[in-house]
C-alpha cells in the first residue's frame, strides 16, 4: 500500500493469486489466470473473476475458465476509469461491473463473425491453435480493451498476414463510427513515434514513447501541434532516458 505520492505504507500477503486488479469503494476486483495459484479455493479455483471486500475476504466469483481452452493471456483484462470493464480471451462480450450492487452485466458485444476463428480451435493444444491461425485468415480476440467514456479501442489479432498482425479499432461512442488498422500512420516531424495505448486516464488514452536523440530533435524543432512546454520537456531526452507516458484524446469522428 502506498500514499498517492508514492510513499510506502504497509504490505499484506493476499490469500489468492491474480493477474490484474482494480480498487472499488467497496473492495477489490481481481482478474486471475485460470487456476494458477488458486487451487486452495477448491470449488472456486477455476473462476477468473474474484471480488473481495477491503479485507480481501471473497464476496463472489465468476467467469470460470472455459474447459480445455488454450491458455493464451494478455495484459488488459480490467479497464477502470469512470466505469470498470472486464474482458476475457476468446470471449466477444465486454462486461461492466458495478460495485455498489456487486452486479456484472454484458455491456458490449464484438461482432466480426465472417472472419472469426471457430471456437473449436480455441480448445486445441497451443501448437494446434498456432498452426491453424497461421494457415487460415482468422481473427481472434485476446481481451485487450480500453475505454475513456467518449471512445473505446478494441485490439484484435490475425496471425495469417505477415506472420502476425494486431488490428487496432477505435470507436466513437457518440456516432458509433469505427476507424482502425494495423499501423500507426503519422508524421514523425509532428509527433513522437509512440506505441498504441495500454491504459486510460479520464478522457485520455495513455501510451508510451521510447526517447531517441535524433527523433527528439526532429519533432521538438518542427512540430506545429506540440506545445512549447512539451517540446521543452522532450528536448533533453535521449536513448538513456526512461520511457515517457503520452496522454492523448480523440476528437469525435
Amino acid at each position: 500500500f502506498f500514499t498517492p505520492s508514492g510513499e510506502f505504507i504497509r504490505q499484506q500477503r493476499l490469500p489468492f493469486g491474480f493477474y490484474n486488479f482494480a480498487a472499488t469503494p467497496e473492495g477489490y476486483v481481481f482478474k486471475a489466470l485460470d487456476e494458477q495459484g488458486n487451487g486452495h479455493l477448491e470449488e472456486l479455483r477455476s473462476n477468473t473473476l474474484l471480488i473481495s471486500d477491503k479485507n480481501f475476504k471473497l464476496k463472489s466469483a465468476g467467469i470460470p475458465k472455459p474447459h480445455n481452452q488454450v491458455a493464451y493471456t494478455w495484459r488488459n483484462y480490467l479497464c477502470k476509469n469512470e466505469e470498470l470493464y472486464i474482458s476475457h480471451r476468446f470471449t466477444d462480450t465486454i462486461y461492466q461491473y458495478t460495485s455498489l450492487n456487486n452486479q456484472l452485466k454484458a455491456r458490449y458485444f464484438l461482432d466480426y463473425s465472417s472472419k472469426k476463428l471457430p471456437e473449436r480451435h480455441t480448445i486445441n493444444s497451443f501448437n494446434g491453435f498456432d498452426n491453424i491461425v497461421r494457415k487460415k485468415d482468422y481473427f481472434f480476440y485476446l481481451g485487450k480493451y480500453l475505454d475513456t467514456g467518449l471512445h473505446h479501442v478494441i485490439f484484435l489479432n490475425n496471425y495469417y498476414w505477415q506472420g502476425g498482425l494486431q488490428v487496432v479499432i477505435y470507436r466513437d461512442k457518440r456516432s458509433g463510427n469505427l476507424i482502425g488498422g494495423t499501423n500507426a500512420d503519422f508524421n514523425p516531424t509532428e509527433m513522437p513515434r509512440m506505441a498504441f495505448p495500454n491504459w486510460v486516464s479520464g478522457e485520455y488514452f495513455v501510451s508510451t514513447y521510447l526517447p531517441t536523440r535524433d527523433e527528439n530533435d526532429i519533432f521538438t524543432s518542427n512540430s506545429t501541434i506540440i506545445s512549447s512546454e512539451d517540446k521543452a520537456r522532450a528536448k533533453g531526452l535521449d536513448e538513456n532516458s526512461n520511457p515517457v507516458l503520452v496522454l492523448f484524446k480523440l476528437k469525435h469522428f
